[in-house]
């Protein structure tokens, strides 16, 4: 939880308290505490939820993983776009509160435990995220968070295509079990 959430969420309260976005430096530390205890209370209270309230499927987590928040806030905020454009970081009034509100959700994520292989295309984006990445810090450092953001940007908004109709399904229905039996 410390290096998932907790540790970005530190970073993104220091980019936005220093970043001048406001003409109150108060303001400014104001958004970054907003932003950064955001992510900490929702990646808590999706980690207790499906404590108590799992839906249990392998290959999926229910709602977005905790790890996808950080990765996105601080692939986000370090960007070589926000860095070079600072009014940039207006997104993350929209991002990061979005990627909270969707690690609150039921919505199918799918995980590296898969019963099966991957589609071939998802291995490909797989693999070309990793080798752009290591490309970047090999060759142009300054992109290395700009590549993560996309990445896992990309990652959060199609997992669910990388699953099949029937796993999809199967994960509805095994939801669908979960909340009739809380009611």
């Amino acid at each position: 939880h410390l290096a998932h959430i907790i540790a970005p969420g530190a970073i993104v309260y220091s980019v936005y308290a220093s970043s001048g976005l406001l003409a109150d430096p108060r303001g400014n530390q104001i958004i970054g505490g907003a932003l950064a205890a955001s992510m900490i209370v929702a990646a808590s209270i999706r980690h207790a939820r499906n404590v108590v309230q799992s839906v249990e499927y392998k290959g999926i987590w229910s709602g977005l993983p905790r790890t996808n928040i950080g990765f996105l806030a601080l692939g986000f905020v370090l960007s070589a776009t926000v860095t070079h454009f600072p009014a940039a970081l207006w997104g993350g009034l929209l991002l990061i509160p979005i990627v909270c509100w969707a690690s609150l959700t039921r919505l199918p994520f799918a995980n590296h435990r898969l019963p099966r292989k991957h589609f071939w295309w998802v291995q490909v984006l797989i693999a070309l995220t990793f080798i752009l990445l290591l490309a970047s810090i090999l060759v142009y450092p300054r992109v290395l968070f700009d590549i993560l953001f996309i990445g896992i940007g990309l990652y959060s908004l199609g997992s669910a295509l990388a699953l099949t109709a029937e796993e999809r399904s199967d994960y509805r229905a095994a939801v669908d079990a979960l909340r009739e039996g809380a009611s």
